[in-house]
């Protein structure tokens, strides 16, 4: 296993600085984000204005070192899947992302389900349509991350009556969809929140499904994106491990969480900076 973190040392320390304090700290891998519907450099642009922007991107990453293993896909809040148009328009931003993910040399895209009838207890009815919404439009864009190489990864969320949150909950909707560019992201923080737990979920997923990792703590009760065993966390992070490597899981331990740094001097910065990566390389293994 090799560790990743998301923008955290570039949007701190700038592309260059940041890559260099970013691999002296033992991080190998990127995960990028595509994360905005109205980002005016990105989304609204016609294809071949993304192109020339997403280009760039990949050409600062690469003259910086920068590896990037995977995005993370459009996701807006509130949620605009409650209309047929909303949810259009989210699957042209995601086929964007994919082409971005193509470009910047990511393989994998994390993506939250659609979620039309909102993250509250949903009706029988309800219930029954969103899974077939879900199908339907995840089997749609799975052909065009084929067409990219790059896999679609369904993420498990942190809302308890949502019905495709649990990491049972995406195995089920994975298998629906049965396509072979889609997959799995685990979402740590996630599965602390709705159960199974972290280590549970990965044996549930397994290594065929289970593509990324998205790493970060909280409290049980709400997505706080704690680092790793900060006070407060209540992952356990030994049982995760483990079993990461019963299933011989050989991706990236990608930290979704940022060193908390305040008004820190750079020392200081610096050295919570390498304690979070050193927790990161032995979750990993490392």
């Amino acid at each position: 296993m090799k560790i990743g973190i998301g923008p955290y040392y570039m949007k701190e320390y700038g592309v260059a600085e940041g890559a260099k304090r970013m691999h002296r700290h033992g991080y190998e891998y990127l995960d990028f984000g595509f994360y905005s519907k109205t980002d005016n450099r990105l989304y609204p642009a016609d294809e071949a204005e993304f192109i020339r922007v997403a280009e760039g991107w990949r050409d600062a990453l690469v003259q910086n070192g920068y590896r990037v293993h995977q995005i993370h896909g459009p996701w807006q809040w509130p949620i605009t899947d409650g209309t047929e148009e909303g949810r259009a328009e989210r699957f042209e931003k995601m086929s964007k992302a994919l082409l971005g993910a193509s470009i910047i040399g990511a393989r994998y895209m994390a993506i939250h389900p659609i979620m039309p009838f909102g993250i509250e207890k949903h009706t029988e009815e309800e219930e029954r349509l969103l899974w077939e919404m879900n199908v339907e439009y995840y089997s749609r864009l799975a052909k065009i991350g084929e067409r990219y190489g790059v896999y679609v990864c369904l993420e498990n969320m942190p809302f308890p009556d949502f019905p495709i949150s649990s990491a049972i909950d995406i195995m089920k909707l994975v298998k629906m969809i049965n396509h072979p560019y889609v997959r799995v992201c685990l979402d740590t923080g996630h599965a602390n929140v709705v159960k199974p737990d972290p280590a549970e979920s990965v044996k549930i997923i397994g290594k065929e499904y289970l593509k990324i990792l998205h790493v970060h703590g909280n409290d049980g009760k709400d997505d706080r994106h704690f680092t790793p065993r900060q006070e407060g966390d209540t992952v356990n992070w030994e049982a995760f491990s483990a079993a990461l490597r019963e299933i011989s899981f050989d991706g990236v331990v990608s930290l979704e969480t940022e060193p908390c740094t305040g008004d820190a001097t750079d020392p200081e910065r610096e050295e919570i900076e390498i304690t979070l990566a050193n927790i990161a390389k032995g979750i990993a293994g490392i």
